[in-house]
C-alpha cells in the first residue's frame, strides 16, 4: 500500500474518531441534563410525598359549645410530630382555661380520668376525675405552673393554644379525647381525634 492510502486511512480514522468523540460528548451532556431533570423530579416527588403524609397525619375539628347568650367556638388541629401529639386549639374567648383529657387507662370512656387545663399565659394545672358526661372535674386550688407543653397567643377576641404533648408521657391506648373550656361550665366534647398513636 502506498503512503497516500495510509494517509487517507489515517485521515478517515481521525475523522471517525472525532465524530465518535463529538457524538459521545453530546450524549454525555444529554445524560448530565437528564440526570439533573431526574434529580429535580425526584425532589418534587419527595416534597409531594411529604405534603400528602402531612395531610394524612393532620386532623381538623370544629365545635360550638353554648355558653349563656353566645357560642364558644373551638377549632382544633391534631398532628403527630416527631413523637409528640401537637394540638392547635383556636378558641373565640380570651379568658379561662382550655381542658384536654385523654383516655389514658384505655377503658373507652372519659370517666374519672385526669388531664390538664392550659391557660393563655403559658401556664397549666392538672385536672382530676373528669366526667365527660356531666362535664364535672376537680382541680387543686394552687396557682398554675409554668407550662413546658404549650404557649398561647391572644388576639382581641380569641386565644390560640399551641400544645405539644410527648406521646411517651401520654401512654395512650386509643385516640379518645375530651376537650372543654373552663369558660363553658359543665360542657365539653368527647370525640376520637383519628390519628394512630
Amino acid at each position: 500500500m502506498s503512503s497516500k492510502v495510509y494517509r487517507i486511512i489515517i485521515v478517515l480514522l481521525v475523522g471517525c474518531l472525532s465524530v465518535s468523540l463529538g457524538f459521545d460528548g453530546f450524549l454525555y451532556m444529554q445524560t448530565l441534563d437528564l440526570r439533573g431533570k431526574v434529580e429535580e423530579l425526584t425532589g418534587q416527588i419527595d416534597s409531594l410525598d411529604a405534603q400528602i403524609s402531612d395531610l394524612m397525619n393532620t386532623k381538623n375539628f370544629t365545635f360550638e359549645l353554648p355558653q349563656l347568650s353566645l357560642f364558644v367556638r373551638l377549632e382544633l388541629t391534631f398532628k403527630i410530630v416527631e413523637g409528640n401529639l401537637s394540638i392547635i386549639a383556636w378558641v373565640n374567648v380570651t379568658q379561662g382555661g382550655f381542658i384536654v383529657v385523654f383516655d389514658r387507662d384505655g377503658d373507652g370512656k372519659i370517666m374519672g380520668d385526669d388531664g390538664w387545663m392550659f391557660y393563655g399565659d403559658a401556664k397549666y394545672r392538672d385536672v382530676f376525675c373528669v366526667n365527660s358526661t356531666s362535664g364535672m372535674f376537680s382541680i387543686v386550688r394552687i396557682l398554675p405552673y409554668p407550662s413546658p407543653y404549650h404557649h398561647a397567643v391572644r388576639s382581641e377576641n380569641a386565644t390560640t393554644f399551641y400544645i405539644m404533648l410527648p406521646l411517651g408521657m401520654l401512654n395512650l391506648h386509643n385516640d379518645l379525647i375530651y376537650v372543654a373550656g373552663e369558660f363553658v361550665s359543665g360542657r365539653g366534647v368527647l370525640f376520637h381525634f383519628n390519628l394512630e398513636v
